[in-house]
């Protein structure tokens, strides 16, 4: 055989795709050699593409470098413009001479989907840090002067507004983390309720909602002033060890959260803010002996431990708009280490075989 110029720019192009050197001597007239030995084979660099709504994709990819004897058949299997499923699918080509000698290499296509959860209904149970109360600019009982000199009570300005709410973020979150699926989060916060109070609602709201996780975030007003902790703090503990099994027992996921640092001096988190370290200790140890520690929730690491202004409100107790994004973020981390599944794949580099030198080898 007399290799032409096409055959010379072809063993440049495989020496590049192999990462070799390749040497070409010119030569003049007509020049007779050996045949080529058996065919030799690069696949291209593996495909990855994206399924937002994970589901199987049509994907493209480039055909191999092929060097050898003519004629020569190349095929892929599966073949480029085929259907992938989500995962990765390892394609293996072959190139094929006249002599019935092949050589093979592989690349992967991987069609990437959203990671999904295995669980989409969610019931986040809580007070008024689980209902909206936000951005408190007064306390209750302060005085000021009006306009006009007279001494007045300013009251407690309330904000309620659960589109602010940790809740809603939370659903947001999930919605565009688990594209693929569309959860749902319940605001099931009641303004004032205390932690034994809440441990008996929570019995009939699970049956009416019909969670399948249940995100529990209960007992500041068990820890405002005028509550002797030592009774409190144990009432507490109880009612939230009541609610984790009462879940269990409906085959819902607990995750519970501990309670979010309070500031020091001020109206509604200053009175026993100094003990909520030891409060959370507790409710730590209870979520660890009920064998759910991988379930609990950290919010007072995730706001550093410290009342930042920016977090929690004045009143020193209820977390700002901002503080309430940080919940939904900090939930959305621990539902994601437990409840998240991602994809199955198989890895594979890419190999280069001969027949010809599998023979030579023998």
């Amino acid at each position: 055989m007399s290799p032409g110029p096409n055959s010379f720019r072809l063993v440049a192009s495989l020496g590049s795709a192999l990462g070799i050197a390749a040497t070409i001597v010119a030569c003049t007239g007509n020049p007779v050699g050996p045949a080529l030995g058996g065919p030799q084979i690069a696949c291209r660099d593996s495909v990855t593409v994206s399924s937002p709504a994970g589901i199987p994709q049509r994907v493209t990819f480039d055909p191999p470098v092929v060097l050898g004897e003519s004629p020569l058949t190349t095929t892929c299997t599966p073949a480029s413009g085929s259907t992938f499923n989500v995962g990765t699918t390892h394609v293996t080509c072959t190139a094929r001479d006249a002599h019935d000698r092949s050589a093979s290499c592989t690349l992967d296509v991987t069609v990437s989907a959203p990671p999904r959860l295995t669980a989409t209904r969610f019931l986040a149970f809580g007070d008024s840090m689980t209902a909206g109360e936000l951005n408190t600019t007064t306390c209750p009982g302060q005085t000021f002067i009006d306009s006009l000199g007279v001494l007045r009570i300013r009251y407690d300005p309330k904000i309620f507004d659960p589109t602010r709410a940790y809740p809603p973020k939370l659903q947001t979150l999930l919605n565009q983390r688990y594209a693929a699926q569309t959860s749902t989060v319940f605001n099931d916060g009641l303004s004032g309720e205390r932690a034994e109070d809440g441990a008996i609602r929570f019995r009939t709201d699970v049956v009416s909602q019909n969670p399948q996780v249940a995100l529990i975030f209960e007992g500041a007003n068990n820890f405002l002033g005028g509550n002797d902790l030592t009774l409190t703090t144990p009432q507490t503990i109880e009612a939230l060890r009541s609610m984790v099994r009462d879940a269990r027992a409906r085959s819902i996921t607990p995750f519970v959260a501990n309670q979010l640092p309070k500031r020091a001096g001020s109206c509604r988190g200053g009175p026993n803010a100094s003990a909520v370290p030891s409060i959370n200790e507790q409710i730590r140890a209870m979520v660890f002996a009920e064998g759910i520690g991988d379930y609990f929730v950290d919010l007072y690491a995730a706001f550093g431990g410290v009342p930042s202004t920016d977090l929690i409100s004045f009143d020193g107790l209820h977390a700002t708009e901002a503080g309430n994004t940080l919940i939904a973020q900090t939930f959305l981390n621990a539902i994601a280490s437990r409840l998240e599944q991602r994809p199955s794949t198989l890895s594979s580099s890419t190999v280069l075989t001969s027949t010809d030198d599998q023979k030579k080898a023998r």
